[in-house]
């Protein structure tokens, strides 16, 4: 929700500029109050404590984390009686909010082409190698497609191109810059902004020529064969450049348990 809500001021400075931004900063409020409502209601209206609401280990992590990043200084101090003694709306929302930002900013052990990374030291590159190996090879083709054919394909309007684009930067973009060294499952929500990014590619049958209809047919049956051939393991795919066999060799949280 907090990405979406970043994609969406974005896409307004874009569209209308920084102007209309600050002249609907009034709407943007009531949109985001509305939107709490609703997260206060599917909680149940809870109003308590942060620490009342999570378990012991939960707890005792978050008072780990609290002491380890602000310390006992006014800002830790503050945070702490925050913590333990304010009462707010949906408590159990921002007590699992901040344990995942906790968790982005320290990480845990990686594993990727067969070399293991420490806690907090995630290679950047982690989530491209995972793109390429655990996408299926027919999507990156059309990907690769749409890309090279952008202007011929691209909507007439841009904003309807950067509706796609500018989620999927941000979306990929967020894993890429904090430290979870987990599997596609974290950067799956890219993929319904790619999917009709590439279907773009239809519009190249307006060609007389009958290559791209024939490639785009063996494509999307290549798609569905992959799809057949690995369920119901849809997680523990890997794409041609590697195999499944190998997939151990370059990654191994990939793989349904």
């Amino acid at each position: 929700a907090i990405f979406l809500f970043l994609i969406f001021l974005i896409l307004i400075i874009i569209k209308f500029g920084k102007k209309a931004l600050i002249k609907n900063i009034f709407r943007l409020f009531i949109i985001v109050l509305v939107a709490f409502l609703i997260i206060f209601g599917a909680y149940g209206f809870q109003f308590d404590t942060i620490s009342n609401v999570l378990p012991e280990h939960y707890y005792n992590a978050a008072k780990k984390q609290i002491d380890k990043r602000f310390g006992t200084g006014k800002l830790g101090t503050a945070i702490d009686y925050t913590f333990e003694n304010v009462k707010l709306p949906a408590p159990t929302y921002f007590a699992y909010t901040g344990s995942v930002l906790f968790f982005s900013l320290e990480g845990e052990v990686g594993f990727l082409f067969g070399n293991y990374s420490e806690p907090g030291q995630k290679w950047w590159y982690y989530y491209f190698v995972v793109f390429l190996i655990k996408t299926p090879l027919p999507l990156l083709i059309l990907l690769a497609i749409s890309i090279f054919y952008f202007r011929r394909i691209k909507h007439k309007d841009i904003l309807n191109e950067l509706f796609l684009i500018v989620p999927t930067i941000i979306f990929f973009g967020a894993f890429v810059l904090n430290q979870i060294s987990f599997d596609i499952r974290h950067i799956s929500t890219i993929y319904p902004f790619i999917f009709v990014f590439v279907s773009k590619t239809v519009r190249l049958f307006n060609s007389k020529k009958l290559f791209f209809p024939l490639l785009f047919f063996v494509l999307i049956a290549w798609y569905l064969l992959n799809s057949i051939l690995i369920f119901p393991h849809y997680t523990a795919f890997f794409n041609e450049f590697i195999g499944f066999q190998n997939s151990y060799k370059y990654l191994v949280t990939g793989v349904d348990r």
